[in-house]
């Protein structure tokens, strides 16, 4: 991404034109000044719509994650908002961003969010903490590059829940077929940012352990591949994350194991044609994180292709609560776009 200062008008006038050619990427050969244009005319669309939905005041019996209808969906809300910061120099971004920044000094919200996490040990274990250290990474380096100082309370309530997700992970030598979980249970979601976070920190053993603990578990012959999405019907690519995780942590010769031994996991890589089941509409966004990191570049754009057209859908026909609450589209699949499109 370019540091100049953007004009937010004048890029989201040039969106159809650019969308209509990058939508065929694989047949095109844009540039990848045209492919960051395109990427920054997304992100700036986005911010408002996750922006809106972060301020919100759903659950005011929580502390600092309130809003996006629930908790987790409140932290990867406030991560999208510092992470879109991060990518796109714009005074409109930067201005709602030290808002948001703000609600991060409150300590007696940050105090809730502590006893909440240590009183109540399943809550949000292990999806929602593990989005809360992504919000922890991207939050500290906004804070850095904008010269702000970080909470200390929120730091060391990340890091609490950074070592105890690592040890309640990691606790067992091997995994057995629970690893395989998918959603709100989902292991290797968590485990990449573990894996992240410690990297950010400087906290080397830990990642260390996390990269033997992933080489034991996942480079080996697993029972699983894309298909299997059609089968669960749930938000979250079993597969998509298993391939991120691996490929966040392995060697390249470890990963060369991983593809001959799950050469069939790479089966049905064409995006999936989502009907009115929104919980669903994570599912192409998911599965294109681990498409880019692996390589399947055509296969990414594709599925970026799938998910940004019904996303315009969406957005045009106002469609956000159709459906209630919890399966609404606005409180969470825009930051799926936005981890996607950042990777």
């Amino acid at each position: 991404m370019n540091n100049n200062l953007i004009n937010d008008e004048n890029v989201l006038s040039k969106t159809n034109t650019q969308e209509d050619s990058l939508f065929n990427l694989h047949n095109t050969n844009l540039s990848e000044t045209e492919i960051n244009n395109w990427k920054e005319t997304c992100l700036i669309e986005l911010f408002d719509l996750i922006y809106d939905c972060s301020i919100n005041n759903d659950n005011p019996h929580y502390g600092l994650f309130r809003g996006c209808y629930d908790w987790h969906s409140s932290v990867h809300g406030f991560w999208a908002i510092f992470r879109i910061s991060l990518e796109i120099n714009s005074n409109k971004i930067s201005r709602k961003t030290k808002k948001i920044y703000e609600f991060f000094n409150e300590n007696i919200d940050i105090l809730r969010e502590v006893n909440l996490l240590r009183s109540e040990i399943k809550f949000e274990f292990p999806y929602g903490r593990a989005w809360l250290l992504r919000l922890a990474i991207d939050y500290q380096k906004w804070c850095k590059i904008n010269n702000l100082p970080s909470n200390e309370l929120f730091n060391k309530m990340s890091e609490e829940v950074a070592n105890d997700l690592f040890d309640r992970l990691l606790m067992e030598k091997d995994l057995d077929d629970s690893f395989l979980k998918v959603e709100y249970d989902n292991i290797p979601w968590a485990l990449t940012q573990l894996y992240d976070y410690f990297n950010h920190i400087g906290f080397d053993e830990k990642v260390v352990k996390i990269i033997d603990f992933v080489r034991r578990n996942y480079i080996k012959n697993l029972p699983i591949c894309f298909a299997d999405d059609l089968i669960n019907k749930g938000f979250f690519s079993l597969v998509g994350n298993v391939v991120l995780c691996t490929y966040k942590t392995q060697t390249k010769e470890n990963l060369y194991k991983f593809n001959e031994l799950n050469h069939n996991m790479f089966n049905y890589l064409d995006p999936i044609n989502i009907g009115k089941k929104v919980h669903q509409l994570g599912l192409n966004w998911s599965r294109a994180w681990s498409l880019k990191i692996s390589g399947f570049n055509e296969k990414y754009w594709k599925h970026v292709s799938k998910g940004w057209s019904i996303h315009k859908q969406i957005v045009k026909e106002k469609k956000f609560e159709d459906y209630d609450s919890y399966y609404a589209y606005d409180h969470w699949v825009p930051q799926f776009i936005v981890y996607t499109i950042t990777l």
